[in-house]
């Protein structure tokens, strides 16, 4: 399966964006937003040898270089999978999360939403309709979005989930309600991003301005949080006017970096 994530690129030559982290012993993040880790952390700003290596030989990989598209293709906050018949699928922000379609990753056409009737759960933090900011990907022979909903400027802000067996239109099953935060609290539950580690544990990242990028463990039977470890995890935080939002945690599964080092971006 492709994924990707659209608006949580990793720029790998601009070091300083990184924070390395290691999902087996987080602690507390530092106030200067250094990286969390349960052992020797490399230092803020260096890149491990062995990803310097690989990175002169990148082209190797045999990615394509990004193109124009074309059709319907104005979006905010798009998340894409390619699915087992081969259609890519690119999920967006509003509308109960509109659906794009593509044969090719050229050519994209609305082909729908996940929830056409909203989440009716999601009153309480927003518009039911008004879902933003998907993330999809594919796991034990299931789709899964995560999505946010809140208003412009608010923390008063829940995650939501929504699961298919074909990731098409019409195919999407409302979950409910994942994480919340509050108006009170000093974090923001939206922009949320699944990374599955090394040792087959589900995490959830999430958060925007605020105190920073939090991060939950997932029961991956249920896809919401573990009911054996509760703990939010504080893993990024930089103060205004740069604060921090739409984490992705890259896991190098191709043992580039000699030190296996997840990555927080």
């Amino acid at each position: 399966m492709l994924q990707r994530r659209g608006g949580k690129r990793w720029l790998g030559g601009v070091a300083g964006s990184l924070l390395v982290l290691s999902l087996g012993g987080m602690t507390a993040v530092p106030a200067s937003g250094a990286a969390v880790a349960s052992g020797t952390v490399p230092a803020a700003g260096t890149v491990p040898a062995s990803r310097t290596a690989v990175a002169a030989g990148a082209a190797a990989i045999g990615y394509p270089n990004p193109g124009t598209v074309t059709g319907d293709v104005r979006v905010h906050d798009p998340s894409i999978i390619r699915a087992a018949d081969g259609t890519y699928y690119l999920f967006s922000t509003h509308n109960g999360i509109e659906i794009r379609s593509s044969a090719d990753r050229v050519a994209f056409t609305l082909a729908g939403f996940v929830l056409p009737n909203g989440a009716t759960w999601a009153s309480a933090y927003g518009n039911i309709h008004d879902l933003w900011a998907p993330d999809v990907s594919y796991h034990n022979g299931t789709y899964w979005l995560y999505f946010s909903v809140s208003s412009f400027g608010s923390n008063h802000s829940a995650i939501g989930l929504a699961t298919s067996s074909t990731a098409a239109p019409g195919s999407w099953h409302d979950q409910g309600l994942v994480y919340a935060s509050q108006s009170a609290g000093n974090f923001n539950a939206i922009d949320p991003s699944l990374s599955v580690d090394s040792g087959g544990r589900w995490w959830l990242s999430l958060g925007s301005f605020w105190s920073g990028i939090k991060m939950i463990q997932i029961d991956p039977a249920t896809g919401k949080q573990a009911g054996w470890n509760t703990t939010r995890y504080s893993i990024a935080q930089r103060p205004s006017p740069d604060a921090e939002e739409a984490s992705y945690v890259y896991i190098n599964l191709l043992g580039w970096d000699s030190a296996g080092w997840p990555y927080v971006m």
